[in-house]
């Protein structure tokens, strides 16, 4: 994200600048890449963000793709939103 960038147009506003930069450098990273090669980037994005201590709430993860969706084939899209839902069986699972 450039200075000149509003940080409210940004679609990670309200989140930490931590997250922000992390997320920018996610998706700098997705720029031209395949879709597998797409989804290699997601699902090394998850410990990224662990091992820099960085915890997205389940509305934040709502933003991230959000912002991702769009930009996604529809096999892409289906493939990102059962790892979505799978993801928050486990969650839920986890605060029993």
């Amino acid at each position: 994200m450039s200075n000149s960038q509003s940080a409210d147009s940004s679609p990670f506003s309200g989140m930490s600048p931590e997250k922000v930069m992390f997320l920018t450098q996610m998706m700098g990273q997705m720029q031209g890449k395949s879709a597998a090669d797409l989804m290699s980037v997601l699902s090394g994005a998850g410990a990224a963000a662990h091992g820099q201590n960085l915890q997205f709430s389940d509305s934040e993860a709502d933003q991230v793709l959000s912002a991702l969706l769009p930009n996604m084939s529809q096999e892409e899209k289906k493939k990102v939103e059962m790892m979505r839902s799978l993801s928050r069986i486990l969650s839920l699972r986890g605060k029993k």
